[in-house]
């Protein structure tokens, strides 16, 4: 079964400013942030689904591996989210293109 791997790993990026400062950026918190902003105005269904999604990204791994069906639920959250920063291009380009893997039979049965 196919899956998708994205980074948690906190990544540093440079402010645009001068002189530019190098910032220490924690991709897990501010993926959680961007997917449960009031913007995301998610329903019961929605909010249940997020939050195992939720689960594995707070789990302290530094990779979230999400079935097909559970990343295209989260990017199209994450893409409708206004209010991006210019320090979240790592995290839009780590969301935007997840490495795909195969992901073991067992390890679908455990979500």
């Amino acid at each position: 079964m196919k899956a998708k791997k994205i980074s948690l790993k906190s990544y540093k990026y440079k402010t645009p400013t001068k002189p530019p400062k190098e910032i220490e950026v924690d991709a897990m918190c501010q993926l959680l942030g961007i997917l449960f902003s009031g913007q995301q105005r998610l329903n019961s269904d929605a909010l249940r689904r997020m939050g195992k999604i939720a689960n594995e990204i707070e789990s302290g791994k530094d990779d979230l591996i999400l079935s097909i069906d559970d990343y295209k639920f989260m990017k199209k959250h994450f893409d409708s989210f206004q209010g991006l920063l210019y320090m979240h291009r790592e995290l839009e380009r780590r969301i935007t293109n997840p490495e795909e893997i195969e992901m073991k039979e067992e390890d679908t049965k455990k979500k």
